[in-house]
């Protein structure tokens, strides 16, 4: 078991008046650093309380014919769709710049890095679901590419067509997931007691509705409040790819969307895109409308036809999304949670993991830079994105109309921002069949594409292949979200990568200009994100950060598979303890065996041996007295008998005697070819007793496979060689003195 405990801490915000903001979430997060356990910030999340109002916005009392709908308002796709930009400062480094359109940026993420598995699991928590046009009748239009032009986008609203939760299935799921009907009569509200303040005990969304009827000045035709939850991996890339840390000091900030949007209805009756004018588009903070206008609720309608709140002619309806928990006036409803909190999981590790986590530790994350540019209808443009930036890896584009009169220049474009819209899906979404062509991107003078290409869903394969799920080994349309259809109708994101460079060009500035054609009859804006490595080392102990130069190989394929994974941290930390466990299993083993060569043992009968080996001396010449050396005191000092050893060890000791044995006969060979006269029946003698020696040895070794008698060691057996050979050298010289003796005779 590698850890002790998990528990999970919430650090509150430190920015909340009473449930009100000023456009900035901060958390502290020195409570976490003052447990001094391991969090890993990837499984972190982040709620914040939601609170949706349509309010009558004009000075005088508004009568309505017809009430809202409990799933009038409907969050965009992703609970990220609330937050503009993030900064993260973490030891007093600014590992996260602010960027605005993080929310784009997000969604980009998901759709691209989640599978199908992800999407179940972490959809219904992060209010995540596709927008797809899937009217769940037929008669009717089945595919986006043949709906009217008329019934998804005019002049005055701009896009409209799937801000209905009959026709678009990914508004349908997530009203189930952020609405509620509280009637008398329906199943939640009545299990939990017909009681508002039961269910927010139990962290339900809440709905209130005004009945139809007068509403004042300011009141609310509609509230509702849910709770937000957004994973912190998706939001910050240092987070996903930093490994489990303790005593980590620093600030998280989010800069969060809060919008208000006024319709000036033309005519009595239930409010629909063609009588609300020119809507009036005012971010209180932020640069998206986080919700859309259900026109048509699948809750009620049996084929796609207009409902929920019918107003008088002229009627001036305001649209608010905020990150807010306070209660509103005259509406029976209570937050479920009135702060903001940041959720991390913290694990008490046992030693030997808590050993093997304990590391400097460096990784690589992508930082980010963001722009837009506008092109007119069928016009070509050249844009320089960047003067320079160093170590560019991806350059992600997302078109979308901003003018719906057809023919505009680039003067006419960004009339109509459809981020703030709340009858556009956009940026969960691009503008549907918005394309670009004759497309080009120059990165330091060097072309990215040999040609211009006109980017189709093959080029987005091909430049997203290492983006997707297990960094690139599964293909994107396997274990991404996007299908070509659904790519080529509502997301057709330009992905180029742009990280090809040579190792000598880390951390050189280049310039990125890209050029090609709006290929629709719309003046659009090209909203831009240019992602750049970024290299942080973190001592996961101490909770330190530094960053380094980005250094990379060329075709790191290696590296290209870990940065842009999902990685599980529990797998890595298993790895990590696994290995380390081995490498102390062998450093324990290796001490044994240098213990057990080192320790006292009987001797090997040397002098046997020798005897064995020795030719007769003649009486002539008196022999030398052969000495054996003894090992210094030093490498034999005493000690206690040592254990019953393993098969290893006799194995490593047999391996070092078959290496004497084979030098000693390579000596013996030696001699043998020598022209030196030896005589023949003392050469064959001492080959004999050799080979009777080394076969009684052997055949001894085999026998006791518990022997206790200790290695040689180096010397012992460098002397030992040195004595056989000079025993030799010594006999035949012997010899020959004798010859020479008897002849002189």
């Amino acid at each position: 078991m590698l850890f002790n405990g998990k528990k999970w801490t919430y650090i509150q915000d430190s920015s909340s008046n009473t449930g009100q903001y000023s456009g900035q979430i901060q958390f502290n997060l020195s409570t976490i650093s003052s447990q001094a356990e391991f969090v890993n910030w990837s499984e972190a999340v982040i709620e914040l309380p939601v609170k949706l109002q349509i309010l009558n916005g004009a000075t005088a009392a508004a009568t309505s014919s017809a009430a809202a709908s409990y799933d009038q308002l409907i969050p965009k796709a992703g609970a990220w769709q609330f937050l503009d930009s993030v900064q993260v400062v973490v030891d007093g480094v600014t590992v996260q710049t602010n960027q605005i359109d993080e929310n784009a940026y997000c969604t980009f993420k998901a759709l691209t890095e989640w599978s199908q598995d992800d999407l179940l699991n972490y959809g219904s928590t992060s209010t995540f679901a596709l927008d797809k046009y899937e009217p769940p009748i037929p008669g009717m239009p089945q595919s986006l590419d043949n709906v009217n032009l008329t019934s998804f986008i005019n002049p005055s609203a701009g896009e409209f067509g799937l801000a209905s939760s009959f026709a678009n299935s990914g508004a349908r799921e997530r009203a189930m997931m952020a609405t509620v009907d509280q009637q008398s009569t329906k199943l939640a509200y009545e299990i939990v007691g017909n009681q508002a303040a039961n269910l927010q005990a139990v962290a339900r969304p809440q709905v209130g509705v005004a009945p139809a009827g007068a509403v004042s000045p300011g009141a609310p035709f509609y509230v509702a409040h849910y709770i937000a939850t957004i994973r912190l991996a998706g939001i910050s890339d240092y987070f996903k790819k930093c490994p489990m840390q303790k005593n980590v000091s620093g600030y998280i900030y989010l800069n969060y969307n809060s919008s208000s949007t006024q319709f000036t209805t033309s005519a009595a009756g239930i409010v629909s895109p063609t009588q609300i004018g020119t809507p009036s588009y005012n971010m209180q903070f932020g640069n998206t409308c986080p919700v859309l206008y259900n026109f048509s609720s699948a809750n009620t309608s049996s084929n796609g036809t207009i409902t929920g709140l019918a107003v008088p002619s002229g009627t001036i309806l305001t649209i608010t999304a905020d990150v807010n928990g306070t209660s509103t006036s005259g509406v029976p409803l209570t937050p479920s949670q009135t702060f903001s909190r940041l959720l991390v999981p913290t694990y008490s590790p046992n030693p030997s993991a808590d050993h093997a986590l304990t590391q400097k530790k460096s990784f690589r994350y992508f930082e980010r830079i963001t722009n837009k540019f506008v092109v007119g209808s069928n016009s070509s443009f050249t844009v320089t994105l960047t003067n320079g930036i160093a170590n560019p890896k991806k350059l992600i584009m997302v078109p979308g109309i901003t003018n719906a009169t057809t023919g505009g220049g680039t003067g006419a474009a960004d009339s109509i921002n459809p981020f703030r819209s709340p009858l556009s899906t956009v940026p969960a979404t691009c503008s549907p069949f918005v394309s670009l062509k004759n497309l080009q991107v120059t990165l330091g003078n060097i072309h990215c594409f040999n040609n211009p290409v006109s980017f189709g869903y093959d080029l987005f394969v091909q430049e997203m292949s290492e983006s997707g799920i297990d960094g690139g080994l599964d293909d994107t349309t396997n274990k991404g979200l996007l299908s070509q259809q659904l790519w080529e109708s509502l997301y057709r994101f330009v992905a180029i990568d742009v990280g090809r460079r040579l190792p000598s060009e880390d951390g050189a500035s280049k310039s990125i200009v890209v050029s090609g054609t709006n290929n629709t009859n719309y003046p659009i804006t090209v909203y831009y994100h240019v992602l750049r490595d970024a290299v942080a080392t973190v001592d996961t102990s101490m909770g330190t950060v530094s960053q380094g130069a980005t250094q990379q190989k060329a075709y790191d394929q290696f590296y290209n598979q870990r940065a842009r994974s999902d990685f599980v941290q529990r797998r890595k930390l298993r790895a990590i303890i696994a290995q380390d466990s081995a490498d102390e299993s062998l450093t324990d083993k290796l001490a044994q065996l240098y213990m057990g060569a080192v320790g006292k043992a009987p001797e090997y009968g040397y002098d046997k041996v020798l005897k064995k080996v020795q030719m007769a001396k003649p009486e002539v010449v008196k022999g030398p007295t052969i000495e054996i050396p003894k090992a210094p005191a030093s490498a034999t000092p005493a000690s206690t008998r040592r254990p019953r050893r393993s098969s290893m060890e006799i194995f490593l000791e047999d391996q070092a005697t078959n290496k004497f044995i084979h030098d000693t006969r390579q000596e013996l060979w030696e001699r043998k070819h020598k022209k030196t006269i030896i005589p023949s029946d003392a050469r064959d003698k001492a080959e004999a007793d050799v080979e009777s020696y080394v076969y009684d040895y052997q055949k001894r070794q085999r026998a006791k496979k518990a022997s206790n008698r200790r290695e040689l060691t180096a010397d012992e057996i460098e002397a030992v060689k040195k004595q056989v050979v000079d025993q030799v050298m010594q006999t035949a010289d012997t010899s020959a003195q004798a010859e020479d003796a008897k002849k002189r005779r």
